[in-house]
């Protein structure tokens, strides 16, 4: 009877310290929000005054004639091999690759990853618009830009429109940012564009008819540490916050810690994410979600419960409309974004 009692004795203790670490973590998070919040009156910072954890590109290309050519020998596993070959080029470490392709004549799609340790190269192209959208995510330090150039060379791609920007985007702890960083590093939310010695912060609300697709960049702040560190938990999470399932699916977990995960839907859509669980409290997470107009997964809603399953506390989403056409049906040459989600304590002033 005693042996029983002090093991239930031993339990409570348990859980008690493990409340209380969990209490002090939300604490700690809601110090950083604060931060967070008074960093927003800036509209640009000094790229001097920050760190990056990742830089993204993304492309559009209007193509004269179809991707597939067996008379020219692109053939699938040709638009692999060039791939791989962009990741190469830019000094990226390649994990793995993966393609689809779905339907036929005009309704064909083809997509194809390369998933790499730094994160993920992706293009889709509908034979319908004969349009391609290219997707570069990089957590190191590879160039994009030689990715690009690659794709451009090797598929006799004319240039459509690309933007480039910064994600992670952190406060170092000498600036005068904010008090704050003068004690620890903590995240200004959002996304930024390199502009000479500065990062100038996206918030133009452009307007656009309707698009090909959806491309929607999310940055994740104050997540569960034990969540997003564990690839069967974040490969289930996301099944069911997009109410999806998985054509193909591929994780990576790193020793000590960290883990990505890239998938692609049954429709041929991608979700892709790339964790840093190591950095305390922020626990960030960077998200990737692109799907075409015709996918049946409901985006916003599907961000929504993302964000409360990670247990998220705060975070920000910007959606990159795909290749967008006026009502004409014709192509517009740009790429635009407007803010889609954020948590609700976010008022998004950083502007310029």
């Amino acid at each position: 009877m005693q042996r029983k009692e002090s093991k239930k004795i031993a339990l409570s203790k348990s859980s008690i310290y493990s409340s209380l670490a969990r209490e002090k973590q939300l604490a700690d998070s809601a110090i950083r929000v604060m931060a967070a919040q008074r960093l927003r009156s800036i509209p640009e910072v000094n790229i001097n005054q920050v760190t990056t954890l990742g830089q993204h590109a993304i492309a559009e290309f209007c193509l004269k004639q179809p991707l597939l050519d067996q008379g020219k020998g692109i053939t699938l596993n040709y638009l692999e091999r060039v791939m791989r070959y962009a990741a190469l080029k830019a000094n990226a470490h390649v994990l793995n690759i993966h393609s689809l392709q779905k339907g036929t004549g005009n309704d064909l799609r083809i997509s194809c990853a390369v998933v790499i340790a730094e994160s993920h190269l992706v293009f889709h192209y509908f034979a319908k618009h004969n349009y391609l959208a290219v997707d570069i995510y990089t957590c190191g330090n590879m160039d994009t830009g030689l990715s690009l150039d690659v794709l451009i060379k090797e598929l006799g791609l004319s240039p459509y429109d690309q933007v480039n920007f910064k994600r992670g985007i952190r406060a170092k702890a000498d600036t005068e940012l904010d008090p704050l960083a003068k004690k620890q590093p903590h995240f200004i939310p959002g996304l930024a564009v390199p502009n000479k010695k500065n990062l100038r912060f996206f918030n133009k609300q452009l307007n656009y008819f309707n698009s090909i697709a959806e491309h929607c960049v999310g940055e994740f702040y104050c997540c569960d540490s034990f969540l997003i560190n564990n690839g069967a938990s974040l490969k289930n999470i996301v099944r069911e916050a997009f109410n999806t399932e998985f054509e193909e699916v591929y994780i990576k977990e790193f020793k000590p810690q960290g883990v990505s995960l890239f998938a692609f839907t049954a429709e041929g859509d991608h979700i892709a994410m790339h964790p840093w669980p190591e950095l305390e409290p922020e626990n960030y997470l960077p998200l990737d979600v692109f799907v075409s107009s015709t996918s049946k997964i409901n985006v916003k809603k599907g961000l929504q419960h993302f964000a409360g399953l990670i247990k998220s506390q705060h975070y920000t989403v910007n959606e990159f409309p795909r290749g967008i056409k006026n009502a004409a049906g014709q192509f517009i040459p740009v790429l635009q974004q407007k803010i889609l989600l954020e948590d609700k304590d976010n008022n998004h002033t950083l502007q310029y």
